[in-house]
């Protein structure tokens, strides 16, 4: 009769990367991915992502309603930094904390 499963050396398994996470930890330090951005301009992309009128990866259309939900700034932040808006939307948001102290 045949062997239908082989035995498998640890040597065969692919190395794990550094940074890799298994389930059930957590990323160390998870702020320090997080892009940080004035207060004014997370208010207004908050009231845009609670309003739940569009998808946060439109970003044209997250400037355009953070203007017309009242938050200028927001929405000017969003068309002068698109990559670092980009950046935020994937590893996610933090006011300033000097800003806060302010």
């Amino acid at each position: 009769m045949r062997k239908l499963i082989q035995d498998t050396d640890s040597n065969d398994l692919p190395p794990k990367e550094t940074g890799d996470v298994s389930a059930g930890e957590a990323e160390p330090d998870d702020k320090k991915t997080q892009v940080l951005i004035p207060s004014l301009v997370f208010r207004g992309l908050e009231a845009v992502r609670l309003s739940g009128l569009t998808n946060m990866l439109d970003r044209p259309m997250v400037a355009l309603l953070s203007g017309r939900l009242g938050y200028p700034d927001a929405a000017r932040w969003i068309k002068e930094y698109p990559k670092i808006y980009a950046e935020g939307i994937f590893h996610g948001f933090c006011v300033n904390p000097e800003e806060e102290k302010a």
